[in-house]
């Protein structure tokens, strides 16, 4: 009789989840049976084959409902890809904080819901790695880089540090602060800098949008032709970037820190500090070009502005490093609608890179709204660009709709913008 009850216990334990032991009869059988066919090679990587294919055609996605950034408006957005791409759209585009819910999709059906219009969905953002001109052919999806790197031409920011009055000021305030750089290559020194600096700085600036280098990447990158610039403020190291050398392409500025990740160190203009000795050193070795790095593909993004301010142009990343946020808007709500005309942004096509912004809904005349959209794109050194307006099937780029991409005239393009407010 008390076997029977110790058996019934064991019995009860296991239906409750109580992990495996020597009192649960059905769990010891269980993990035998698992035992033996993990000893099954070919089943074995069968399994693994399985969930490789799995993984590889599903997808993390997001639906973030709540009020657009800067109407206020309902808005509901559906996000599949990487989590701080996640992080940084929901940035972008929403007040905070927004309602998430996740699950795992098929990317087949991402695909196929940036086709569909209407839904549940006002805008579909989407992250891929097939280039644009093989992916969809319709007008309504555009493709962003995930990043665009920016370069800068060292001539032409040394001559606007002597002749502009703004750039002049900045220098003064540098050097009156007692902010000075030193260099160095020593493997210690890298080591402190990805600890006390970069990490930090990239954790308490970015959040869950930073992606950091991994540690072994990071030191197998600073082991040959690469040192690491620190700023120093009265003697003491305050913020640091690594610079490489490589033949054939310019210097890069790979990854900057600020020491603890420390924003009242930002408030002193530790980075202006910084950006100004990187292009004081790579000229004095008699080279042209430098790479700033990479910014967010949308204009008023605040990495790509302080870069565009120092006369810095854009263009895409590297082949191996290419990757695009294909975005649509499927539903025409005003949630959507304000967020295209305050988000401007870089995309790409198989011509190259491009800018569009909407003029739908602004509360300046159109005419100056294009001219700030010119004068923008044209400062980052993209000279094809257009204005956006959104159908009831989507996002449509007027320059299909109307035959043109303004400003060849902006007479004719001005009253289709109007047309579009009615």
């Amino acid at each position: 009789m008390r076997e029977k009850v110790a058996l019934g216990r064991a019995r009860a334990a296991c239906r409750h989840g109580t992990r495996a032991n020597e009192h649960c009869p059905e769990s010891q059988h269980a993990v035998s049976v698992y035992d033996f066919l993990k000893r099954i090679g070919p089943l074995r990587t069968a399994v693994r084959g399985v969930r490789g294919w799995i993984y590889r055609y599903r997808v993390d996605a997001w639906i973030l409902s709540g009020k657009e950034r800067h109407s206020g408006q309902p808005l509901t957005v559906l996000v599949a890809g990487q989590l701080e791409n996640k992080n940084y759209i929901r940035e972008v585009m929403f007040e905070q904080p927004c309602v998430e819910t996740h699950r795992r999709m098929w990317r087949r059906s991402v695909r196929r819901r940036l086709r569909v219009s209407g839904g549940s969905f006002s805008v579909v953002v989407y992250d891929t790695t097939e280039p644009p001109e093989r992916t969809l052919k319709d007008t309504r999806t555009y493709y962003l880089p995930n990043w665009v790197i920016t370069e800068l031409d060292l001539a032409a920011a040394n001559k606007r540090l002597e002749q502009s009055e703004n750039a002049r000021k900045d220098v003064k305030r540098i050097l009156r602060k007692g902010y000075g750089y030193t260099i160095s290559t020593a493997a210690t020194d890298f080591e402190m800098f990805y600890d006390s600096m970069y990490l930090p700085y990239l954790a308490r600036r970015f959040g869950g949008q930073g992606m950091a280098v991994p540690r072994d990447l990071f030191t197998k990158g600073t082991q040959a032709d690469a040192e690491l610039l620190v700023v120093t403020w009265n003697g003491e190291p305050v913020a640091g970037v690594v610079l490489r050398y490589s033949d054939g392409e310019p210097p890069a500025a790979w990854i900057l820190g600020v020491r603890g990740g420390d924003l009242e160190l930002v408030k002193q203009h530790v980075l202006m500090a910084l950006h100004y000795f990187e292009v004081k050193h790579v000229s004095e070795k008699g080279l042209t070009r430098l790479q700033l790095g990479g910014a967010r593909p949308f204009l008023r993004d605040g990495v790509l502005q302080f870069k565009k301010k120092w006369g810095a142009k854009i263009m895409s990343a590297h082949e191996h490093e290419r990757q695009w946020f294909a975005l649509r808007i499927v539903d025409d709500s005003p949630g959507a609608r304000s967020f295209l005309t305050h988000n401007p942004f870089v995309y790409e096509d198989e011509r190259g890179l491009a800018g569009t912004g909407s003029l739908t809904g602004v509360a300046v005349e159109v005419e100056t709204a294009e001219r700030y959209l010119r004068q923008e794109f044209q400062a980052l050194g993209i000279d094809r660009y257009e204005t956006a307006a959104i159908w009831a099937q989507g996002t449509e780029r007027a320059s299909e709709r109307a035959g043109e991409t303004f400003p060849g005239n902006m007479q004719k393009n001005a009253a289709r913008a109007n047309d579009w407010n009615g």
